[in-house]
Order: C-alpha cells, then sequence, then structure tokens
C-alpha cells in the first residue's frame, strides 16, 4: 500500500511539474532571460482582436512562423475586398509588436503545417500572383514564387492546407493557444 501511494504520489507531482512548465513560454535574449507568461500573450492578443471587432467578415489565424514556441497573430481586416489589409503580430518582451503590414485583397492563405512559412495566394480576374513569406534575421520577407504568365481560366490548387479565418468575435482560439 505504501508502495501504492509513492508512486501515486510521484506522478501527480510530475503532472503538477508539467501543468507549471506549461504555463509560461520562455524566450532567451541577448540582455538576459526574460519569462513572457501565457496569460501576457494571450492578453495583447484579445485586445488587438477586439480592436479590430468591428470588421464583421474579417479575422485571424494563428501560425507560429517564428519557430519561438509563441504563435504569430495574423489578422486580415478591412471595409470590403479592394482594401483588405494583413497585419502580422509576435509577442515580445516589450509586448505586441508588428511585424508586416501588407495588402490582402484577393488573397487566401496556405501553410506549412510546422509553420515555416506563409503562401499568400493572390487572384483576381484571371491573374495570379503566389508569394512566401518567410522569417529569418528578425523579419518576416516576401519573395514572388509564382506569377501567371497572362489570364488563366483556373487558378493553381496549392498543395499546403489552407489557412481559416476566425472571426474576431471568436476568441477560442485565443484562448487554446497554450
Amino acid at each position: 500500500m505504501k508502495r501504492f501511494a509513492i508512486i501515486l504520489l510521484s506522478i501527480v507531482v510530475a503532472m503538477a511539474a508539467n501543468l507549471g512548465a506549461s504555463a509560461k513560454v520562455k524566450r532567451s535574449h541577448a540582455k538576459g532571460k526574460r519569462t513572457i507568461t501565457t496569460q501576457s500573450v494571450k492578453k495583447a492578443y484579445l485586445n488587438k482582436i477586439y480592436s479590430l471587432s468591428k470588421f464583421q467578415d474579417d479575422g485571424y489565424f494563428l501560425t507560429d512562423i517564428t519557430g519561438d514556441g509563441i504563435p504569430e497573430l495574423w489578422v486580415k481586416y478591412g471595409t470590403c475586398e479592394a482594401d483588405y489589409l494583413l497585419d502580422v503580430y509576435t509577442y515580445t518582451r516589450s509586448g505586441l509588436k508588428r511585424i508586416l503590414h501588407t495588402g490582402a485583397s484577393h488573397t487566401g492563405y496556405y501553410g506549412d503545417p510546422n509553420g515555416n512559412y506563409v503562401i499568400a495566394q493572390n487572384a483576381h480576374m484571371g491573374y495570379e500572383v503566389h508569394t512566401r513569406i518567410t522569417y529569418s534575421r528578425n523579419k518576416l520577407r516576401e519573395k514572388i514564387i509564382y506569377e501567371s504568365p497572362g489570364e488563366v481560366e483556373n487558378y493553381k490548387d496549392l498543395s499546403e492546407p489552407i489557412f481559416n479565418f476566425t472571426p474576431f468575435n471568436d476568441t477560442s482560439a485565443i484562448y487554446l493557444l497554450f
């Protein structure tokens, strides 16, 4: 009986330590180590979502393109398809930081399940451009990887899964971050 109690206690202690470890995301910086809590990331992302909630048809998705364990917040917003914009935010030790601001009209986003890149497929009125978005040297970089040679009847199908935008009024993805 004593042995069972010791084993059970060991399991409970291990589980509690695991929960404590997953409650924080650690990042190291040149000036020293700083711990960023999941709560601070969630709060910053929720504040950004709430500030954009006036845009009814747009939304956000999360993917960790920087590879630091904290998914970036990708938000598409605007008043109509003609003026849609995409902003990408990451969380740093100084708070929320916008790392990309670009047009998003007539654009779908596809990506590597591991978060190494995102492809923006812009297609409108028979013309198509694919841009690969990657992260290196502390910046998001965009590179055109395909342009239709002229007007086409059918747009290319991409093999990567599409990122579906979550409406701004649905914050469940933010709460499920970590």
